[in-house]
């Protein structure tokens, strides 16, 4: 993943940080404007690294189908990018929307309507959300990039973890449960 979208991650993850702490320990109206002030400018780069990242990987998905279909090769490719794609999708959507729900019950705790405890608790569940999907992120971005990213052929259609098996399809003898079920019912294609 490009070190650009990785510092923008660790700033934003840095910034929610510092504005949740003076938002905690704040005791004059220059610190809390110093809360507002870094929460704002955290929550626009927090918004623009995850979007960012989402970008990277549907950027990356395309590059590999690409690339399969100019080689020849087995729809496996989009599988596999698909797998690794889809709870960093999830988790990166409802990181944004978090965020956004924090900035904006911030305002309201600025303006009277809403108890500060209330920010604070969806605030505090923003960063730890955020640091979810930003190793979540990275170690799928990671495994993407060591696969099927600049790999061979071979390397990229090495089976996936059991716990990336889906049974719902025809079994194959690359997915290590779908290749026991298969050995048992086919020995001859038994997993080496």
């Amino acid at each position: 993943m490009g070190s650009g979208i990785v510092n923008a991650v660790i700033a934003s993850v840095a910034g929610i940080s510092m504005a949740a702490y003076l938002g905690l320990t704040a005791t004059s109206n220059a610190m809390l404007s110093r809360h507002i002030l870094i929460g704002i400018f955290s929550t626009m780069i927090c918004l623009l690294s995850h979007s960012m990242m989402m970008f990277y990987f549907l950027g990356k998905g395309k590059a590999v189908k690409e690339a399969a279909a100019e080689g020849g090769l087995s729809k496996e490719f989009e599988r596999r990018i698909a797998v690794l794609r889809k709870p960093v999708f999830s988790i990166g959507t409802y990181a944004m929307l978090l965020t956004i729900v924090a900035g904006l019950l911030g305002a309201s705790v600025d303006t009277g309507m809403l108890p500060a405890g209330v920010h604070g608790v969806i605030a505090y569940s923003c960063l730890a959300l955020n640091l979810m999907a930003f190793v979540w992120k990275l170690a799928r971005s990671e495994r993407a990039q060591g696969r099927c990213g600049s790999e061979s052929a071979a390397e990229c259609l090495k089976p996936l973890p059991r716990s990336s098996c889906t049974t719902s399809k025809k079994p194959t003898a690359r997915c290590g449960r779908c290749a026991s079920a298969t050995s048992k019912s086919n020995p001859a294609r038994a997993p080496r």
